[in-house]
C-alpha cells in the first residue's frame, strides 16, 4: 500500500469520527431541549393553583433519563475524541468546517445548560416556596384544630369548670 493510500484511509476514518462526533453532541442537544421543555413544564406544576406531586415527579424522572442519556453520550464524545486527537491536531486545516461546526454545538449545548440551571433554580425557589405554604396550612390546621377542641371540650364541660355562660347565679 502507498503511503498516499494510508494517509487516504486515516484522513476517512478522522472524516468518520467527527462526523460521529458531530451527531453525538446533536443527540445531546436533542436531549438538553427535552430537558428544558420538561423544567418548564414542572414550573407550570410548580405555578398551578392546586400542586400536582405525581405530575411533578413524573418530570424529575423524565429528566433523569435525558441525563442518564447525556452522560452516555459525554462518555462516547470524550471516548471518540481521545482516540482521534492527536491525528486532529496534525490535519486541523483540513477539517476546519466541521470543526466550526462542532465547536458551534459545543457552544449551543453550553449556553442550554447554563439555562436549564437557571430554570431548575427558578423552579426550586418556587418549590421551596409552595413547600413552606404547605407546611404553614398545615400547621393553621394543627391550630385550628386544637382551637376546635379545646371549644367543644369547654362546652360540653368535660375540660373543667366552665359551666354554661348564660346561667343565672341567683336563686
Amino acid at each position: 500500500m502507498s503511503p498516499f493510500g494510508e494517509l487516504m484511509n486515516n484522513s476517512q476514518n478522522l472524516a468518520g469520527y467527527l462526523r460521529l462526533m458531530k451527531d453525538i453532541l446533536a443527540r445531546k442537544r436533542t436531549a438538553m431541549n427535552k430537558i428544558i421543555d420538561y423544567t418548564n413544564a414542572q414550573a407550570k406544576v410548580l405555578a398551578a393553583e392546586e400542586f400536582d406531586d405525581e405530575a411533578f415527579d413524573d418530570y424529575i424522572g423524565l429528566k433523569q433519563a435525558e441525563i442518564d442519556k447525556i452522560n452516555e453520550l459525554d462518555d462516547g464524545f470524550t471516548a471518540v475524541y481521545n482516540k482521534i486527537e492527536g491525528d486532529l491536531k496534525n490535519n486541523s486545516k483540513e477539517f476546519e468546517s466541521i470543526i466550526k461546526e462542532i465547536q458551534g454545538i459545543i457552544t449551543e449545548v453550553t449556553d442550554m445548560s447554563v439555562k436549564i440551571g437557571m430554570l431548575e433554580k427558578k423552579n426550586w425557589d418556587a418549590f421551596e416556596k409552595r413547600r413552606n405554604e404547605i407546611k404553614r396550612t398545615v400547621k393553621t390546621f394543627g391550630v385550628n384544630r386544637q382551637t376546635a377542641s379545646s371549644y367543644y371540650k369547654n362546652m360540653s364541660g368535660v375540660g373543667g369548670e366552665a359551666g354554661p355562660v348564660f346561667m343565672d347565679q341567683k336563686k
